[in-house]
């Protein structure tokens, strides 16, 4: 992951979100998906997330929020 303790909280969500998508856990990987969502926004808005770090975090999101374009709940 990324290493910053400031966005362990994030790490934890991405490590959780990555793991349900390996064992094909849909619901679980959506779950995931929405709350890394909600934490890079809320943390953005909080500006505690900024910057380089935001990017990161946000270019992740895509690419997952891509991924699973054909999974529904």
């Amino acid at each position: 992951m990324f290493s910053k303790k400031k966005y362990k909280d994030i790490d934890k969500v991405l490590e959780a979100l990555e793991m349900n998508l390996s064992n094909n856990y849909k619901d679980l990987a959506i779950s995931s998906r929405n709350e890394l969502e909600k934490l890079i926004v809320s943390r953005h808005n909080e500006g505690t997330l900024i910057g380089k770090d935001y990017e990161k975090y946000n270019k992740k999101l895509i690419s997952y929020t891509e991924k699973m374009k054909g999974y529904h709940h």
